[in-house]
């Protein structure tokens, strides 16, 4: 679809569970999101349904491609190459743009050409109800975007921003961690590229069971994913923040470990964190790793 202002990545594992959210992006990131969009679907992994994969195929107005390996991050990257239109964005298959979102990104950008990106507000479908995804204002993230990143993840989800294709290339994706994607993408683009937030809320985020945000791999992926981030060219303030934030991520698996017998794990995760800025304030903690093991 060479007429196509925005391209649409939507990466997915195509399991049978999302065969009906699936859908339900797929149709919020057609004509109802207000741009002329292309739609690329990319299923990664082996733990798909035949029957979804091949519905996928057929329907119309999709691309979709495979990719034999199950990872977010190389799903993203293989989207980002077939990209051709002005803008792009991505979309969880669980989760939907608002009646004309893109088009108020769109819009945005194209008033504003010096920003390489925008991100916007949202909404969070929980079991409560429906709450906003986050705290933070525009003026706050604007002013001190990596500051205000290490507060909160104002890029939140993949469904919140859209990207000049000029701007943000491939190389962007190239070294992404499996975990903590977009406050990895918020912090390397931050840093270096100008762009706005826009308070309006213009995708919904649904939390379900089984997420991998809830997942435990995910918070063992935390570690890396934070080396990832440390490794950007980041002020010195924003690295300390980090480092923080890591010494409380092996904090957090050492307690895991001991509470698995993995003793000897949880003493190297232990020792990493006290190593972190603030890390002393988990000195205490070591008492628990000298008391004698539990008899079986």
């Amino acid at each position: 679809m060479s007429d196509a202002e925005v391209t649409v990545i939507i990466p997915t594992l195509a399991d049978e569970r999302r065969g009906q959210t699936i859908w339900r992006a797929i149709d919020s990131a057609g004509p109802r999101s207000g741009v002329a969009s292309r739609i690329i679907v990319v299923v990664n992994g082996r733990r798909f349904s035949p029957a979804l994969l091949e519905q996928l195929r057929a329907a119309a107005g999709i691309d979709c491609i495979y990719v034999e390996r199950g990872s977010m991050p190389l799903a993203l990257l293989e989207g980002r190459r077939r990209v051709c239109s002005e803008f792009f964005a991505f979309l969880d298959d669980d989760d939907e743009y608002l009646e004309g979102g893109l088009a108020t990104r769109r819009d945005l950008l194209r008033a504003d050409r010096r920003a390489a990106f925008v991100v916007t507000a949202g909404w969070l479908q929980a079991p409560e109800g429906q709450l906003p995804q986050g705290s933070l204002q525009a003026a706050a993230i604007e002013a001190d975007p990596l500051g205000s990143l290490l507060q909160e993840n104002w890029v939140a989800t993949s469904a919140s921003g859209l990207y000049r294709s000029s701007a943000v290339t491939e190389e962007d994706f190239a070294e992404m961690p499996s975990y903590l994607e977009w406050t990895y993408l918020g912090f390397r683009l931050a840093s270096r590229l100008p762009f706005r937030f826009l308070d309006a809320a213009t995708y919904r985020r649904h939390d379900l069971p089984g997420t991998v945000s809830k997942s435990r791999a995910y918070h063992a992926g935390m570690v890396p994913a934070l080396d990832a981030i440390l490794r950007l060219s980041l002020p010195a303030s924003v690295r300390r923040g980090l480092r923080r934030k890591l010494g409380a991520a092996r904090h957090s698996l050492s307690v895991a470990a001991l509470g698995e017998g993995a003793r000897g794990e949880a003493w190297r995760q232990h020792l990493a964190s006290l190593a972190q800025p603030g890390g002393l304030k988990y000195l205490s903690y070591t008492r628990r790793l000298l008391a004698p093991a539990p008899r079986a």
